[in-house]
């Protein structure tokens, strides 16, 4: 008897337990948009001078769309990847998925300012940690979005 009596107890003692609870725990948030994410989205103008590497000048268009970048170049080379931004890194980390690897790179978006510092794809890539190019490398650019005011200076 006190065997059918203990199983009866732990029965509703598990029965209690399994029983939501005000207050108690809740399901995972949907996970929300990045921030960045939705302000990188559109069309961008690369404006910052060649850094020694042929294709990267004035006028390189950058498209971004979703989590889906179309990079432009002025001698007609079209290149598309894949990325992810890291926006609680620090500096705040993007990195791209192309056909030949990996590329790691920072970020920063001001506005209608991009700035991005990005290690050429492959083994070898590495995060930079400032924004600086490092000949062919490591790439550093800043980009205006489109139809955005020229900033005086």
């Amino acid at each position: 008897m006190k065997a059918l009596a203990l199983c009866g107890t732990l029965t509703a003692c598990l029965i209690a337990l399994a029983s939501p609870v005000p207050g108690g725990p809740r399901l995972p948030e949907p996970p929300k948009v990045d921030g960045d994410l939705t302000s990188m989205q559109g069309e961008w103008q690369r404006v910052t001078p060649a850094d020694g590497i042929s294709h990267a000048v004035p006028g390189t268009l950058l498209g971004i769309d979703g989590n889906r970048i179309t990079i432009r170049h002025a001698d007609g080379e079209v290149r598309e990847a894949d990325f992810r931004l890291d926006s609680a890194a620090s500096p705040k980390a993007i990195t791209v998925r192309f056909p030949e690897g990996l590329a790691f790179g920072i970020y920063e978006i001001d506005g209608d300012t991009l700035r991005l510092c990005v290690s050429a794809p492959g083994e070898s890539s590495v995060r930079p940690t400032q924004f600086r190019s490092f000949g062919k490398s490591m790439v550093l650019a800043e980009f205006r979005r489109l139809g955005a005011a020229t900033p005086e200076r």
